[in-house]
């Protein structure tokens, strides 16, 4: 309940503190983290003996889902962010997708064969291709339908080839979540997906990711 909740408060403190501020972003991160700390000093009173350990996967779900998870948020105020957030998440998208298409049909090499046995070297580079080449053409039509847009052929293939060859990492990461709880899915919130943890997994790392790369670039 304390990641739950206190995530969902730091996502709406982001919100509120928009680009930059963290008027409340960082109070509200301190109190969730020192109110998981008592929680679990009352739940090892009571004879829970992982209470230390459950403190630790607290204050790690606090800081990967609700602040890194706010850099979505941020993404989203960044000048033209809607823009940019358009092109951070397409990009995700076109690159799991050309993932998918290129390693069920030519896959044979194993990325990591203890996370995620299903993920080839060849559905990777197959994704990185995709990301790249449908930003290029993205960028295209962008550009050519709204000449405000900051989006050009070379940004939207620069992002696409950022996030399609490091937010893999993402979804391994929760792969490897997954694997140290036993658990087949991150949730039954959403049937069928594995949970809504695996919806996001590559998202949280596109958010710090895009964020950071499209400041550098534009807005420095």
């Amino acid at each position: 309940m304390v990641v739950v909740g206190g995530a969902s408060v730091l996502l709406i403190t982001r919100t509120i503190d928009g680009l930059y501020q963290t008027e409340f972003s960082l109070p509200a991160f301190g109190l969730f983290s020192l109110l998981g700390m008592l929680l679990h000093l009352i739940a090892f009173e009571r004879g829970r003996e992982e209470a230390a350990l459950d403190f630790a996967i607290t204050l790690a779900g606090l800081t990967y889902i609700g602040w890194i998870g706010s850099y979505l948020i941020a993404l989203r105020y960044l000048p033209a962010g809607a823009w940019w957030t358009f092109a951070v998440l397409t990009s995700v998208w076109l690159a799991d997708g050309g993932a998918y298409v290129i390693g069920k049909r030519w896959g044979r090499r194993q990325i990591s064969p203890n996370l995620s046995p299903k993920k080839t070297w060849e559905g990777y580079f197959g994704g990185i291709l995709f990301s790249v080449g449908f930003g290029l053409l993205l960028g295209m039509a962008w550009q050519a339908g709204a000449g405000d847009t900051p989006l050009t052929p070379l940004t939207t293939a620069l992002v696409g080839l950022v996030m399609s060859t490091l937010t893999i990492f993402g979804d391994l990461g929760e792969s490897m979540i997954k694997r140290m709880a036993k658990a087949k899915d991150s949730g039954s919130l959403i049937p069928g997906h594995g949970g809504a943890f695996d919806r996001v997994d590559s998202w949280l790392w596109a958010g710090v990711l895009g964020f950071y790369l499209i400041t550098w670039l534009f807005y420095r």
